[in-house]
């Protein structure tokens, strides 16, 4: 179950427990694309740990994980989108690299609070 925080923006969906720990819900969708009208009502949710730092991206699937290490880096071209960290082509298949530490380091996902 996510619990909604109010006054946050359209891209938190709100914060939930998983296995101990309370980790805010972010939809993956909405926070690279703002002017998405797309609603999330199920999805996956890709766990991200950093030593200040948990949250779990939603998403809508998952097909499968792969390991970098085991794809030729020579087929890597550089992403071109603000979160993408590369892209590249396999079996008629283009497949896109999210650059996860750009998306936590991103200055919307911290709020600043004033006196």
């Amino acid at each position: 179950n996510t619990a909604k925080l109010p006054y946050t923006p359209d891209y938190i969906k709100g914060i939930a427990g998983i296995k101990g720990e309370f980790l805010i819900i972010i939809d993956l969708l909405k926070f690279i694309h703002p002017e998405s009208t797309a609603v999330h009502n199920e999805g996956k949710l890709i766990c991200v740990s950093g030593r200040n730092f948990n949250t779990a991206f939603l998403v809508d699937d998952i097909k499968y994980i792969r390991n970098l290490n085991s794809i030729d880096k020579s087929k890597f071209y550089a992403g071109n989108k603000d979160y993408l960290y590369a892209e590249f082509m396999e079996n008629d298949t283009l497949y896109s690299i999210i650059d996860f530490n750009k998306i936590i380091n991103d200055e919307r996902l911290y709020i600043q609070i004033e006196n």
